[in-house]
């Protein structure tokens, strides 16, 4: 089970649950991806934008897991949406309830991989409440744009979260400025020099 975060909104943290999600999928495991962010239920909005019910009636009201589950045609993927029909007070408490762990628990039986898309760590304290349950978390941070700072101090005051990090992604990296990030002399540095030099495989 890996919950992916960021320090912010904004960092792109649902894209890239989704895509890490169809790789696992890709490469044969069966991989369940829920919504997890009861705030801002944005990949939900984006994967399953028609989705009726999920990850709120699961919990809350006992329905089995795979009566509401959404596949991906060809892929060993299932979505589990979140639908808000209002707000979800204490969303933390929602989280470490004991419907989502039997719902987790459902769900470990029948896939390999768990990827849970969570609310930003910054803003809110639902990503604490729900770490020791997780194996692993994978953070999302944009290129540019979020402080290392801000980091370091956030995962400061989340030593669970600080602990099972399995490392960064950085997103929305502007890749004609990434070459003056590269080691001078290296292979990368002058594949970028010389493009048409090394496409036309001369």
């Amino acid at each position: 089970m890996i919950g992916v975060v960021s320090i912010v909104p904004g960092e792109g943290k649902s894209t890239i649950s989704t895509n890490f999600a169809v790789l696992l999928a890709h490469l044969g495991y069966r991989t369940l991806l829920i919504d997890g962010d009861l705030r801002n239920p944005g990949l939900t909005r984006s994967v399953a934008p028609h989705a009726t019910e999920g990850i709120v009636e699961a919990v809350l009201e006992g329905k089995p897991v795979k009566d509401l589950l959404i596949s991906e045609p060809g892929l060993s993927l299932a979505i589990m949406p979140t639908v808000l029909r209002g707000r979800v007070p204490h969303t933390s408490e929602f989280l470490v309830s004991s419907g989502m762990k039997a719902v987790l628990k459902q769900a470990e039986g029948d896939f390999t991989f768990i990827i849970i898309d969570l609310p930003p760590l910054g803003p809110v304290v639902d990503v604490r409440a729900i770490a020791p349950q997780l194996d692993a978390f994978l953070l999302v941070a944009e290129w540019g744009g979020t402080a290392r700072t801000l980091i370091r101090d956030t995962l400061a005051s989340h030593p669970l979260v600080h602990a099972k990090c399995l490392g960064v992604v950085l997103n929305k990296v502007t890749l004609s400025k990434l070459r003056l990030y590269e080691h001078y002399g290296s292979e990368d540095y002058y594949s970028g020099k010389y493009a048409k030099y090394y496409h036309g495989g001369a």
